[in-house]
C-alpha cells in the first residue's frame, strides 16, 4: 500500500508534470503566434508607408511636370503685333487668356513681361513701344485675375530680336511680349 500510495503520487506527479510541459507548450505557441501576428502587422505597416511614400512621390513628380510644363507655355512669346501696334490682337488675347489661367495656379510667383520690337523705328520709339506693350499686357492679365503686384515690366526695345530682322515674317515675330516666372 505504500508502495500503491507511492505509484499514486508518482502518477499525480508525472500528470501534473505533464500537463505543466503542455501549459508551457501553450504558452510558447501563443507567444509565437503573438510575435507572428506583431511581425505581419509590422510588414503590413512597412508595406502601407512604403506605398504612400511612392504615391507622394508620383504625385509631387506629377507636380513638377506640370509647373516645367506652366512655365514653358507662360514663356512661350506672345507675338501678332503690327508695327506700332501695343494692344494684343484677338489672337494674342488668346494666348494670353491661357497664359493668365495657368499663372493663377502658382499665385507666389513673381512674373516680367518683357516688350520686345523689331528694328523698324528708332531706338527711342521701340523701347517705349516695347514698353507700352509690356504695360498692355500686364492690364490684361490683371483684367484676368492676376494680381498686379506680382507682375513688373520692362522694354526691350529691339535689342533682343529671336530671328533676323529680315522680312516682314520675321519682324512680326520679334514685335512681342514674354513673361518669364521669377522664383
Amino acid at each position: 500500500s505504500g508502495t500503491e500510495a507511492g505509484k499514486r503520487f508518482d502518477l499525480q506527479l508525472v500528470e501534473k508534470t505533464q500537463e505543466e510541459v503542455e501549459e508551457q507548450q501553450r504558452r510558447q505557441q501563443a507567444f509565437a503566434e503573438e510575435r507572428e501576428r506583431r511581425a505581419a502587422e509590422r510588414a503590413d505597416s512597412i508595406r502601407t508607408v512604403r506605398e504612400t511614400l511612392r504615391q507622394e512621390e508620383v504625385r509631387r513628380q506629377e507636380e513638377v511636370r506640370q509647373y516645367v510644363a506652366a512655365v514653358e507655355t507662360v514663356q512661350q512669346p506672345v507675338a501678332d503685333y503690327g508695327i506700332n501696334d501695343t494692344e494684343p490682337s484677338a489672337a494674342a488675347q488668346t494666348e494670353l487668356d491661357e497664359k493668365a489661367a495657368l499663372l493663377q495656379r502658382y499665385p507666389d510667383k513673381q512674373l516680367l513681361i518683357e516688350g520686345h520690337t523689331c528694328d523698324l523705328g528708332t531706338p527711342a520709339v521701340n523701347m517705349s513701344i516695347g514698353l507700352r506693350r509690356a504695360e498692355a499686357a500686364k492690364a490684361y492679365l490683371v483684367e484676368k485675375g492676376v494680381a498686379p503686384e506680382r507682375i513688373r515690366t520692362v522694354s526691350k526695345g529691339e535689342t533682343e530680336p529671336i530671328v533676323p530682322n529680315i522680312g516682314e515674317e520675321n519682324r512680326r515675330k520679334n514685335r512681342r511680349v514674354k513673361i518669364v516666372m521669377n522664383e
